[in-house]
């Protein structure tokens, strides 16, 4: 029995690819000639997509040939590179021919393929170079080779990769591939694999040691070490450390990685490299709404306070209805692992429809992280405002419980094309408004939903929606600060800000028990940086305690995006289905961020 020895070098297979027949650049001549392309025979479709992306008949044929024999020449040079990849999808025997035809300007090329017998893998086996194999070191078909299947030549090499990466997430940090014998028999059309890989000796995580602080503590970053001394060095582990320090935004960049020799010491000294990003930053930004007009936001950030990452932030915002001024800091890593105190402090002057007046309100609280997809956390705040409704001077003085739960798996903070968000507030509140006193909860969730439409995720259907309730006897019996609104950019566009529901005796909104919105957005590509987007949303607030669905009010319209580096930037237009009179007849808004 004849038996071929093969070694499979995967894809990476094309010497010839960005040059052409001759081995280097040529640029086209000014009478080149144009041609087709046509495979015939391609046992799969994997075999003619391989062939488009590879093939210099492809790669050139917007070129054009020089000549007749120019591009026989060619299509010569194609052979043995079609070839190569009938063998990388399994058919070792195939056979390969080409045919020019034609005359004139237009020529045809056609790439005949006899692809024979696809070869089965029959046996793929590893060898490790240490006296044993590890404890539960899977067997090739765990690992996804093809055995008992066609002979992909992808799929063997990425179970040897899996195998490597089992092994480096098992202690053996420097395990590494390091031959591969493959046997073809044509007589059977089968194919055995022996795959060598060196796993070298099994290593625990040693001491951590940084390079590049300067102003951050070293403590301060151990408290983000996952792993207790002596532990089983495990590379899936390194890289989540590597990533939590990254998710600090205290650096620019970050590495974290054993030394690239194998030291003489079980124990494996950890070695974080950072550069270190300036502390503070100091931003602005504008907005503009139909109904609010210009609003101009600045903030002052300082990101390492104490050298433990302590966060401070001041911000200020200036608006034709609403103007405030804001102080908040926070503390990672507090007193445990994914814990972060806050505190924040807010002076508010509101002169809008539903009332005007000043509101003060300072809290603080603790947040947690529960996955890396889950946050929970709960905070007492005081409220402490002198406002008019409808005339009325209101004073109030309530102190509230805020608990919330989030979700967010998405993969963007800003521009999110995939994924889901989802948050739920549970309030409790107490207090007096003017000297009668009060207590209700407020519950408020939100969700919104994100799916890209095309593999490039250019497309994407976002949804939003919005349920909330105040568990009270009247409306009234809530202070008007903490009634549910809607309407505007951030809910319902097309309608004012905080617009609808329920009316006061002069026509304004004046919140209500209770809130329902939901929206829908398609966001597409139109050319470069510039996006679109095609909307439809609907919300209403009611006095019910539960949400009514019998009235929703509808809008409908279309923006533009700007993809900047700071995230997106939006313009919309937005128009409400039949407005009642003392309504625009559209809304335009513009901000940095995606509506939702």
């Amino acid at each position: 029995m004849n038996r071929i020895f093969l070694l499979l070098a995967g894809i990476g297979l094309l010497a010839a690819c960005g040059r052409d027949d001759l081995g280097f650049d040529v640029p086209p001549p000014s009478d080149s000639v144009d041609y087709d392309v046509t495979i015939t025979g391609a046992p799969t479709e994997d075999v003619e997509e391989l062939a488009e992306e590879t093939l210099a008949l492809y790669r050139r044929q917007e070129d054009g040939a020089a000549s007749p024999a120019f591009l026989r020449r060619r299509a010569d040079n194609d052979i043995d590179t079609m070839q190569s990849i009938l063998q990388s999808e399994g058919y070792y025997q195939a056979e390969v021919t080409r045919d020019v035809t034609g005359e004139g300007e237009t020529l045809a090329v056609e790439m005949a393929i006899e692809p024979g017998p696809a070869f089965t893998l029959t046996r793929h086996e590893f060898d490790l170079t240490g006296p044993t194999a590890p404890a539960g070191f899977p067997g090739p078909a765990e690992l996804g080779s093809p055995i008992g299947e066609r002979a992909q030549a992808i799929r063997i090499l990425e179970a040897e990769d899996a195998a490597v990466a089992w092994l480096r997430n098992a202690g053996y940090a420097y395990a590494e591939f390091v031959e591969r014998d493959a046997v073809a028999d044509p007589a059977t059309a089968t194919l055995t694999v022996t795959t060598t890989i060196d796993e070298g000796r099994p290593h625990t995580f040693g001491p951590v040691s940084y390079v590049g602080l300067t102003a951050v503590e070293r403590e301060y970053l151990d408290t983000y070490i996952p792993w207790v001394p002596g532990q089983t060095y495990d590379a899936l582990t390194l890289r989540e450390f590597q990533q939590d320090l990254v998710r600090t935004e205290l650096f620019n960049t970050v590495t974290a990685e054993p030394p690239e020799e194998e030291p003489g010491t079980t124990a494996l000294p950890i070695t974080v490299t950072v550069d270190e990003r300036k502390e503070r930053t100091i931003s602005a930004g504008l907005r503009y709404d139909t109904e609010a007009g210009l609003g101009l936001t600045a903030s002052l950030e300082h990101r390492n306070l104490l050298g433990r990452n302590e966060n401070a932030l001041f911000d200020v915002k200036l608006g034709l209805e609403e103007s405030a001024v804001g102080l908040s800091f926070r503390v990672p890593q507090f007193r445990r692992d994914g814990q972060t105190a806050t505190f924040q402090t807010r002076l508010t002057q509101t002169d809008e429809d539903a009332f005007e007046g000043t509101t003060f309100t300072i809290g603080g609280g603790l947040e947690r992280e529960l996955t890396d997809e889950w946050r929970g956390g709960v905070s007492a705040v005081y409220e402490l405002s002198d406002v008019e409704e409808n005339g009325v001077p209101t004073d109030i003085s309530i102190v509230g419980l805020p608990t919330f739960v989030a979700y967010d798996n998405t993969d963007d903070l800003l521009d999110p094309r995939s994924g889901r968000r989802a948050r739920l507030v549970v309030s409790p509140f107490a207090g007096t408004v003017n000297d009668d006193s009060v207590t209700f909860l407020r519950l408020d969730g939100r969700a919104s939903f994100y799916l890209p439409i095309d593999e490039e995720r250019e497309f994407v259907l976002a949804t939003r929606g919005r349920v909330g309730s105040i568990l009270a006897e009247d409306v009234f019996d809530v202070p008007v600060t903490r009634r549910l609104f809607s309407g505007g950019g951030g809910s319902v566009r097309g309608f004012a800000n905080r617009s609808l529901g329920p009316e006061d005796a002069s026509g304004d909104a004046r919140g209500g028990l209770s809130v329902f919105e939901i929206g829908t957005e398609l966001r597409y590509p139109i050319r470069g940086n510039i996006g679109g987007v095609a909307f439809v949303e609907a919300g209403q607030v009611s006095d019910s305690v539960t949400p009514e669905f019998d009235d929703l009010r509808l809008s409908f319209g279309a923006g533009v995006r700007y993809y900047s580096p700071i995230g997106p930037v939006r313009a919309d237009l937005a128009f409400p289905v039949d407005p009642d009179d003392n309504e625009d007849v559209f809304q335009f808004y513009l901000a940095i961020g995606q509506a939702f």
